[in-house]
Protein backbone atom coordinates (compact mmCIF):
# COMPACT_ATOMS: atom_id res chain seq x y z
CA UNK A 1 0.00 0.00 0.00
CA UNK A 2 2.35 2.66 1.08
CA UNK A 3 4.29 1.48 -2.49
CA UNK A 4 1.01 2.46 -4.27
CA UNK A 5 0.74 5.86 -2.61
CA UNK A 6 4.20 6.92 -3.19
CA UNK A 7 4.03 5.77 -6.97
CA UNK A 8 0.75 7.95 -7.08
CA UNK A 9 2.09 11.02 -5.49
CA UNK A 10 5.08 10.98 -7.34
CA UNK A 11 2.99 10.59 -10.86
CA UNK A 12 0.81 13.43 -9.49
CA UNK A 13 4.38 15.68 -9.02
CA UNK A 14 6.00 14.82 -12.52
CA UNK A 15 3.15 15.49 -14.14
CA UNK A 16 2.69 19.21 -13.28
CA UNK A 17 3.86 21.58 -16.55
CA UNK A 18 6.94 22.83 -16.37
CA UNK A 19 8.60 25.62 -18.08
CA UNK A 20 12.35 25.48 -19.02
CA UNK A 21 15.14 28.14 -20.68
CA UNK A 22 15.74 25.88 -23.09
CA UNK A 23 11.90 26.50 -24.45
CA UNK A 24 12.72 30.50 -24.24
CA UNK A 25 16.08 29.82 -26.25
CA UNK A 26 13.93 28.28 -28.95
CA UNK A 27 11.01 31.03 -28.98
CA UNK A 28 8.64 28.53 -27.69
CA UNK A 29 7.01 30.42 -25.27
CA UNK A 30 2.95 29.57 -24.38
CA UNK A 31 2.33 33.56 -24.13
CA UNK A 32 4.68 36.87 -23.94
CA UNK A 33 4.77 37.59 -19.85
CA UNK A 34 5.38 41.13 -20.57
CA UNK A 35 2.59 41.39 -23.17
CA UNK A 36 4.70 42.91 -26.17
CA UNK A 37 6.14 41.82 -29.49
CA UNK A 38 7.64 44.78 -31.20
CA UNK A 39 10.64 45.88 -29.26
CA UNK A 40 12.79 49.21 -30.61
CA UNK A 41 16.51 48.80 -29.22
CA UNK A 42 17.89 52.48 -28.60
CA UNK A 43 21.68 52.41 -28.18
CA UNK A 44 22.80 52.27 -24.80
CA UNK A 45 24.50 55.26 -22.77
CA UNK A 46 28.24 54.56 -22.46
CA UNK A 47 29.74 55.56 -18.15
CA UNK A 48 32.84 53.60 -19.14
CA UNK A 49 36.21 54.80 -20.60
CA UNK A 50 36.35 51.99 -23.43
CA UNK A 51 34.83 54.11 -27.05
CA UNK A 52 32.47 52.42 -29.06
CA UNK A 53 31.92 49.61 -26.95
CA UNK A 54 27.76 51.04 -26.54
CA UNK A 55 27.57 50.23 -30.49
CA UNK A 56 29.28 46.95 -30.13
CA UNK A 57 26.96 45.97 -27.61
CA UNK A 58 24.02 47.41 -29.24
CA UNK A 59 25.34 44.88 -32.42
CA UNK A 60 25.08 41.94 -30.15
CA UNK A 61 21.50 42.86 -29.02
CA UNK A 62 20.10 42.94 -32.48
CA UNK A 63 22.39 40.08 -33.33
CA UNK A 64 20.39 38.18 -30.80
CA UNK A 65 16.73 39.14 -31.13
CA UNK A 66 16.94 39.11 -35.16
CA UNK A 67 18.07 35.19 -34.75
CA UNK A 68 15.24 33.76 -31.68
CA UNK A 69 11.56 34.17 -32.20
CA UNK A 70 9.72 35.88 -29.86
CA UNK A 71 10.16 39.45 -30.15
CA UNK A 72 10.18 41.44 -33.21
CA UNK A 73 12.72 44.45 -33.88
CA UNK A 74 10.90 47.53 -35.70
CA UNK A 75 11.45 51.23 -35.40
CA UNK A 76 9.96 53.74 -33.09
CA UNK A 77 6.86 54.45 -34.12
CA UNK A 78 5.80 50.78 -34.44
CA UNK A 79 7.24 49.74 -31.22
CA UNK A 80 5.28 48.67 -28.38
CA UNK A 81 8.43 48.95 -26.27
CA UNK A 82 11.57 50.22 -25.45
CA UNK A 83 15.11 48.52 -24.80
CA UNK A 84 17.47 51.47 -23.33
CA UNK A 85 20.42 51.40 -20.61
CA UNK A 86 23.79 52.07 -19.40
CA UNK A 87 27.15 50.56 -19.82
CA UNK A 88 28.09 51.36 -15.93
CA UNK A 89 31.37 49.39 -15.58
CA UNK A 90 34.49 47.96 -17.65
CA UNK A 91 37.28 46.70 -15.86
CA UNK A 92 41.22 45.63 -17.26
CA UNK A 93 42.76 43.32 -14.36
CA UNK A 94 45.43 41.24 -14.22
CA UNK A 95 44.55 37.89 -12.68
CA UNK A 96 47.36 35.23 -12.93
CA UNK A 97 51.13 35.96 -13.54
CA UNK A 98 54.62 34.84 -14.54
CA UNK A 99 57.75 34.40 -12.37
CA UNK A 100 59.04 37.85 -13.34
CA UNK A 101 55.27 39.72 -11.86
CA UNK A 102 54.25 39.95 -16.00
CA UNK A 103 50.94 39.30 -16.42
CA UNK A 104 50.07 36.09 -18.14
CA UNK A 105 46.27 36.25 -18.15
CA UNK A 106 43.46 39.46 -17.65
CA UNK A 107 40.23 39.48 -17.38
CA UNK A 108 37.87 41.66 -18.75
CA UNK A 109 34.41 42.64 -16.81
CA UNK A 110 31.48 44.29 -18.05
CA UNK A 111 28.14 45.89 -15.83
CA UNK A 112 25.42 47.28 -17.63
CA UNK A 113 21.59 48.34 -16.51
CA UNK A 114 18.71 46.69 -19.16
CA UNK A 115 15.59 48.93 -18.80
CA UNK A 116 12.43 48.20 -20.68
CA UNK A 117 9.58 50.51 -21.00
CA UNK A 118 6.30 50.66 -22.69
CA UNK A 119 5.05 53.74 -24.74
CA UNK A 120 3.82 55.54 -21.93
CA UNK A 121 7.10 55.08 -19.91
CA UNK A 122 6.08 52.99 -17.42
CA UNK A 123 9.14 50.09 -16.79
CA UNK A 124 8.13 46.50 -17.65
CA UNK A 125 11.64 45.19 -16.97
CA UNK A 126 14.41 46.37 -15.26
CA UNK A 127 17.91 44.41 -14.58
CA UNK A 128 21.75 45.13 -13.77
CA UNK A 129 23.76 42.37 -15.26
CA UNK A 130 27.72 41.79 -14.58
CA UNK A 131 29.94 39.29 -16.79
CA UNK A 132 33.79 38.99 -16.97
CA UNK A 133 35.52 36.94 -19.26
CA UNK A 134 39.54 35.79 -18.95
CA UNK A 135 41.76 36.32 -21.93
CA UNK A 136 45.46 35.34 -22.42
CA UNK A 137 48.12 37.67 -21.87
CA UNK A 138 50.83 37.50 -24.81
CA UNK A 139 54.36 38.76 -25.41
CA UNK A 140 52.57 40.42 -28.59
CA UNK A 141 50.60 43.55 -27.73
CA UNK A 142 48.45 43.06 -30.77
CA UNK A 143 48.01 39.45 -29.53
CA UNK A 144 47.44 40.53 -26.00
CA UNK A 145 44.64 43.14 -27.88
CA UNK A 146 42.63 40.70 -30.18
CA UNK A 147 42.93 38.48 -27.10
CA UNK A 148 40.78 40.89 -24.90
CA UNK A 149 38.46 42.40 -27.82
CA UNK A 150 37.34 38.46 -28.15
CA UNK A 151 36.60 38.16 -24.57
CA UNK A 152 34.90 40.93 -24.56
CA UNK A 153 32.46 40.06 -27.15
CA UNK A 154 32.04 37.04 -25.95
CA UNK A 155 30.97 39.23 -22.74
CA UNK A 156 28.97 41.31 -25.06
CA UNK A 157 27.32 37.98 -26.54
CA UNK A 158 26.14 36.69 -23.21
CA UNK A 159 24.70 39.96 -22.14
CA UNK A 160 22.39 40.03 -24.99
CA UNK A 161 21.18 36.34 -24.36
CA UNK A 162 20.69 37.28 -20.86
CA UNK A 163 18.56 40.12 -21.54
CA UNK A 164 16.92 38.64 -24.03
CA UNK A 165 15.81 35.49 -21.87
CA UNK A 166 15.05 37.83 -19.13
CA UNK A 167 12.33 39.47 -21.42
CA UNK A 168 11.18 36.33 -23.05
CA UNK A 169 10.20 34.37 -19.81
CA UNK A 170 9.60 38.02 -18.01
CA UNK A 171 12.32 37.83 -15.22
Amino acid sequence: MKRFLLFILLFIISCGYHFSLTDARRGKMPSKPLGIENIYIQLFKNHTSERGLETLFLNALVYEFNTRKGFKLVDKQQAHAFLSGELTGYKITGIAYTKGEYTATGRVSLTIKAILRNKEGKVLWQKTLYEQEEYHVANSPSETRDNRQNALERILKRLAERIYEGLIIGM
